[in-house]
């Protein structure tokens, strides 16, 4: 969906089960490495040090359809009029070094850019990925199209479709943000389902053993019962003898 996204914007407007829409070039979702990019500098930073940070084209609603929260700075706006302008995480924020990084610049390689706004860190990885350096940079014609929408789903699925199918000749290809983030922890919940059934079977194997011994020392122990129960023993005193 790219051949005029402001007409495609305004068609979108006018549905009132969407509540908000935004063009970017991934979800914060799986972010994967070919979205990382290398050899950033910046003011005090040791010369010959390697960096590399992931980098995500986003336009002036993805952190409100994501619900990212804005902890410095501004996000970008509808009327932004530089590319050079950029939104970094905190985890960036602090490698940097910057007592505030808004308005703060960094380079990579010819081009330079300005740091205008802070979010906060959120994992844009499995989440037993450590946080990365991210930049955010502003790209409001990006081809993928993230809406956030309210019910009827399906009804409103088929109208988004409707709207849209005049500006592409390609087949729309539409999936949910949620199924992705399952999608990331599908080998976790296989490998927890395994430790589950493993730890079921272990506690029978060993309860079949513990009743197997009960069985044994009872068998053991019958002359001892019967001598017990002639000389006047009750039931109770015999199964305390036997826990």
């Amino acid at each position: 969906v790219t051949e005029d996204i402001g007409a495609i914007r305004n068609k979108l407007e006018t549905n009132p089960n969407i509540a908000s829409f935004t063009f970017a070039g991934s979800s914060p979702v799986g972010l994967h490495p070919i979205f990382a990019t290398e050899n950033w500098s910046w003011k005090g930073l040791p010369e010959g040090t390697h960096t590399s940070f992931y980098r995500l084209y986003v336009d002036s609603e993805y952190l409100k359809v994501f619900e990212i929260p804005l902890v410095k700075g501004r996000s970008f706006t509808h009327t932004e009029t530089s590319s050079q302008n950029i939104v970094i995480n905190e985890k960036l924020g602090s490698l940097l070094g910057f007592k505030d990084p808004v308005g703060e610049k960094i380079r990579r390689g010819e081009e330079v850019y300005e740091i205008i706004g802070v979010v906060k860190d959120f994992h844009f990885q499995d989440l037993s990925n450590e946080i990365l350096p991210l930049v955010l940079m502003y790209s409001p014609s990006r081809n993928n199209l993230y809406l956030k929408i309210v019910p009827p789903v399906e009804r409103t699925i088929d109208q988004i479709q409707k709207q849209l199918v005049q500006f592409t000749e390609q087949p729309l290809s539409l999936s949910f943000i949620e199924k992705g983030f399952n999608e990331q922890y599908k080998s976790e919940r296989k490998m927890v389902s395994g430790i589950i059934a493993f730890t079921c079977l272990s506690i029978l194997l060993a309860c079949l053993g513990l009743v197997g011994l009960i069985s044994y020392s009872t068998e053991l122990k019958t002359k001892e019962i019967a001598i017990r129960k002639v000389l006047g023993s009750l039931s109770y005193q015999i199964l305390i003898l036997l826990n």
